[in-house]
């Protein structure tokens, strides 16, 4: 049984109900909701939403989720055990099937005592950090001595030194093209013959790049030091994009599993408790038993259909009007209008607030019996509401927020290697652990409980989450659940918690909050004695804790500021660079973006494809929304230049009028595009790859490790002009930067925050900084230092 104390249920009466935003604003509620982390709400009676999606016509995929997989522990040993393997296939010898090891243990207290045979996984010994404690205790010394070998060899790797890469490597590696037959280190493509192929993930590596450089090919499997640490840890669901169901179809699928599954199971019980469907999850999600280790199920998760009548299940005005639907219209509780009801911060986003697609509009989420979300936190720590429409139970699990460090201190303990290649798994909605398991490793480590509280969640009720809780839950069957998030004063206080703690981990931010952080200041200013403004029924002492917040967070953004541009070795990075006055950018710019952008959101809380995100202004380097100054670097000016050098030096070696030159490919012609050459070929399309890969072994660079070409059959290496083939990659690389910036205006473009910058700055290749680099001013220090005095009503100094 899951040991877990049940949060309060909440009945506001009808005008609390009303107000939602300030009703859970109040000393009392956010007391609860800081204590639990997590509440439910129960409507007023009389208060229940009809189900406003045509179950025969709306349709969605689901996502398999292979539960066993989702297991922390379990994937985390999945993924070691296959880099110890690869080892161990080098090494020319047998594979282990399960990762488990038997010990020798004594009974009793005398060492001539009766010996006992007890199974540990290796990657638990691995995490102890002490493989040389156990010497003598394995029953097997060969697997003993291996094991420690590789630990041996995990550490020596650890313990390298990554080289430092230039800005403009990194940003040719954003946007180019990869050939999939250089090599990974050196990026080259000359002495084919001495080029292995990693028979895990078939990347190139020349023997002359690897570390140590080997000097004859291997006899054996060979693999790149990434797989043999184990793969790279990435883990996402399946998107099943071919099974489309309508509701009623899930719905019908759904009763018959769980008829299955009940037979299976629960003994024939077809209504088991809500404590014996758990109870079987976690068996499920933690088992080591091959016959349940595939146990597999769909979920229609993260569904945001945008056609009429389909975006939401409340009623809204894009649905087939009826009469019975209009007094739920505008209701802040249909969580169409809750992002930007009353009181919600969410309100200050001014730039296409309508578009953050699962954060201001909400998803639908479509269950069957124990489908399941992870362990996360919402995006930038804000609230989130979740209402059932219909089926069977969703049970919930929420840790407060004054926990969750414990919560994150025992997941890295668990598995550190896991998160030193995936530093940003808690926000990736693809782990889990027990809430028994986690106050297990809790009790262990800091001697104390952690709290962990249950939701059973059933139709017309709501579920809120508070900022930075933790939750995760499954579902007991067939069920309609929306979900979106949305902000109050209180919230101000986490909102710059959330920034700070996504740049160690790269996590992208979803909006400004600095931005969000002025609107407020504007508005404050703006509206200040008024009487008719929104925060005039909220506690005083709440909307002064706002005030103070959003004053304060934006005071540290501006002196942080100040500090960076009087860094003179910025100043000299930046000087002479051109200046773009960002206001004028964004009023010239924002009508086109948001025509191009209003319906081409997709992927959690709004992330964009490739093309789109380019038109997004993200450091590259810390994912986060530049603010006052920052640099933007152009990649189709950084390439045309190199091109232009290339030209240059080519000159003098151009054949004189009685020579012709030879073509290289008779597949390749020219064509001047915008004044510039270009080679035209076919190294951007899937039929070349095609035709690349059906080529003669004599024209291939590469060749698998295991069948590789013997040398004295091997062709003789031809010299390869490198400069050559960089200026034909470059020609490639701008012919399609030039493409996809007629529809992208901003595509090969990105952008470096000044904190960022002021870290990388021994990685910027000045001397080509100057042709493609400008400067972006959003405000003078001197502007601002004006705009908090008048906030003030007295001189201030920054």
């Amino acid at each position: 049984m899951i040991q877990t104390q049940e949060a309060p249920t909440l009945y506001p009466s009808e005008e609390e109900f009303s107000d939602p935003i300030r009703y859970l604003n109040t000393k009392e509620i956010i007391s609860i909701g800081e204590q639990y982390g997590i509440l439910k709400i129960k409507p007023p009676r009389g208060w229940n939403p009809p189900f406003a999606l045509d179950p025969d016509t709306f349709k969605f995929h689901t996502r398999l989720q292979t539960l066993s997989e989702l297991s922390l522990t379990n994937r985390s040993r999945i993924f070691w055990l296959n880099g110890f393997n690869n080892y161990l296939r080098m090494k020319g010898k047998e594979q282990l099937e399960t990762g488990y090891a038997t010990l020798k243990r004594h009974i009793g207290e005398h060492h001539d005592s009766t010996m006992t045979k007890k199974e540990v996984h290796l990657y638990d010994l691995y995490v102890e950090n002490e493989a040389f404690f156990y010497k003598g205790k394995f029953e097997d010394e060969t697997v003993y001595q291996d094991f420690v070998e590789y630990v041996r060899f995990l550490k020596n790797k650890g313990q390298e030194t990554p080289a430092r890469r230039s800005i403009s490597s990194q940003m040719k590696d954003m946007f180019k093209k990869k050939k999939s037959n250089v090599c990974e280190k050196c990026g080259k493509l000359d002495e084919p013959d001495t080029i292995l192929i990693c028979d895990d993930c078939n990347r190139n590596f020349h023997m002359r790049c690897l570390n140590p450089i080997l000097e004859e090919v291997p006899d054996t499997d060979w693999f790149c030091d990434d797989c043999l640490k184990g793969s790279s840890a990435e883990y996402g669901f399946e998107e099943d994009f071919e099974s489309i169901y309508t509701i009623r179809e899930f719905a019908r699928e759904c009763d018959d599993l769980k008829r299955r599954y009940c037979n299976e199971m629960f003994d024939g019980n077809m209504n088991p408790s809500v404590d014996a469907i758990e109870s079987v999850f976690w068996r499920l999600v933690d088992t080591q038993d091959e016959e349940e280790e595939d146990f597999e199920v769909r979920y229609g998760a993260d569904i945001h259909n945008d056609g009429p009548g389909e975006i939401s299940a409340f009623p809204t005005r894009s649905h087939p009007f009826k009469e019975e639907y209009s007094k739920y219209l505008d209701h802040p509780f249909n969580l169409t209008n809750l992002p930007f009801a009353k009181g919600s911060l969410l309100n200050y986003i001014k730039e296409n607030r309508e578009q953050i697609s699962g954060m201001t509009v909400p998803w639908l989420y479509i269950g069957s019996m124990f489908s399941t979300f992870c362990w996360h936190k919402e995006d930038h720590y804000t609230l989130s509401a979740n209402y059932c429409h219909m089926g069977a139970t969703k049970k919930w699990y929420g840790i407060p927020a004054a926990d969750c460090e414990m919560f994150e201190s025992v997941f890295h303990d668990l598995c550190p290697d896991y998160f030193s290649k995936q530093p940003d798994l808690l926000h990736q909605l693809v782990t889990l652990l027990s809430p028994d398991r986690i106050a297990e490793l809790v009790r262990q480590k800091f001697g104390q409980k952690i709290r962990i509280f249950s939701v059973d969640q059933e139709p017309n009720e709501f579920v809120i989450t508070f900022p930075k809780v933790y939750h995760a839950g499954f579902n007991c069957g067939f069920n309609v659940n929306e979900a979106v998030n949305f902000t109050m004063p209180y919230w101000l206080r986490y909102g710059k918690q959330a920034i700070d703690e996504y740049k160690p981990v790269k996590k992208e931010n979803v909006f400004n909050h600095f931005k969000l952080l002025r609107n407020i200041l504007d508005d404050l200013r703006a509206n200040q004695g008024m009487q008719d403004v929104w925060w005039t029924n909220f506690e005083i002492s709440s909307i002064s804790s706002m005030k103070n917040t959003a004053f304060v967070d934006y005071l540290t953004a501006v002196r942080n500021y100040k500090a960076k541009i009087s860094n003179t070795d910025i100043q000299s990075l930046l000087d002479g660079l051109e200046v773009v006055d960002y206001p004028n950018y964004l009023k010239s710019h924002m009508e086109d973006r948001l025509s191009r952008r209003a319906d081409r959101m997709s992927g959690r809380k709004g992330t964009m494809s490739t093309e789109e995100e380019a038109d997004e202004i993200i450091c590259m380097n810390c994912k986060a929304y530049p603010n006052f100054k920052w640099l933007e670097l152009d990649m189709l000016k950084k390439v045309q230049l190199d091109i232009d050098k290339y030209t240059t030096s080519q000159e003098s070696l151009l054949p004189t009028p009685n020579h012709t030159p030879k073509q290289d490919h008779a597949a390749r012609f020219l064509k001047e595009e915008d004044g510039v050459i270009i080679v035209q070929d076919d190294d951007d399309d899937e039929s070349a790859a095609k035709r690349h890969s059906t080529s003669s072994d004599e024209e291939a660079p590469v060749r698998k490790s295991r069948r590789l070409a013997r040398k004295s059959e091997s062709p003789v290496s031809q010299p390869i002009d490198e400069a050559k083939l960089e200026y034909e990659a470059n020609l490639s690389l701008l012919r399609r930067l030039k493409r996809r910036r007629k529809q992208f205006p901003n595509y090969g473009k990105v952008y470096m925050c000044l904190n960022c910058l002021e870290q990388r700055l021994d990685d910027f290749e000045r001397g080509q900084l100057k042709h493609c680099g400008a400067v972006f001013l959003e405000n003078e220090v001197r502007e601002l230092e004006n705009y908090l005095t008048d906030q003030l009503g007295a001189k201030f100094e920054i």
